[in-house]
């Protein structure tokens, strides 16, 4: 696997957040952003966060993992590994 370091994207004093998985904290890049789509012709509307870290730096997880961000938990719906070290959670609220 391609080994990158990625801290220049996690630094908290720049992009970075603060985020934790069980008894670990990890550093990473929180996005929330507001979505809009249609299902069945009917608009719907929401939030969509993920997280993004170094994989390395993770825990041990799985679906419905717990994640704390800013104060707020969110659950772990689904992962997106990109190949170089670096995965996406996709995240929803409880």
């Amino acid at each position: 696997m391609f080994e990158e370091d990625f801290s220049v994207f996690t630094n908290t004093d720049d992009f970075g957040v603060v985020a934790t998985i069980g008894a670990t904290t990890i550093s990473g890049v929180f996005d929330n952003e507001y979505i809009e789509t249609e299902f069945n012709g009917i608009p719907v509307a929401g939030e969509h966060p993920v997280f993004g870290c170094a994989e390395s730096e993770l825990p041990a997880y799985t679906y419905g993992t717990d994640i704390t961000i800013n104060s707020t938990v969110y659950k772990v719906r689904n992962w997106q590994p990109d190949g170089t070290g670096w995965i996406t959670l996709i995240l929803e609220k409880p």
